[in-house]
């Protein structure tokens, strides 16, 4: 979600004069990465962002795979950017990962990182961690 807001104020994506675009175009330029951002901008954002993917894939099965890597031994807390795409996938048909708990349960038994130290994005083992679970999902259901 972010992303897709730093996005909306740099780049729309979205119909020209859709009341969807200037509303999420000037929440955008307001809210930046604000933690205080509404909770009901959020909810907008990711119920326009699943629906969008669901129509313009209409007659695919669209997968949302949200969670960040979890290095710790205590279960990780239930992320509010995960909650709200799951919420819309349910919504709008579409299916649902989050890899919380994967990379949970990993960390649990390898104790190696998921990230490089320098910038925090995902290393390569972390990748590997995404294919297995991505991987047994897709079997599992069929895709």
């Amino acid at each position: 979600l972010r992303y897709l807001i730093l996005n909306a104020g740099m780049r729309p994506n979205f119909r020209p004069g859709s009341a969807t675009q200037e509303a999420f175009v000037a929440n955008a330029a307001q809210l930046g990465d604000s933690p205080k951002r509404p909770l009901a901008d959020l909810r907008t954002l990711a119920q326009y962002m699943v629906k969008r993917a669901v129509v313009e894939n209409a007659g695919a099965r669209v997968v949302f795979v949200t969670g960040g890597t979890h290095m710790s031994d205590k279960p990780p807390e239930p992320a509010l950017e995960s909650q709200l795409i799951a919420e819309a996938c349910a919504q709008h048909g579409a299916d649902h990962i989050d890899l919380s708990k994967t990379f949970h349960q990993d960390w649990l038994v390898h104790h190696q990182r998921f990230d490089y130290a320098h910038n925090f994005h995902w290393n390569a083992y972390a990748f590997e961690v995404i294919a297995k679970r991505l991987d047994t999902y897709l079997s599992k259901h069929g895709i």
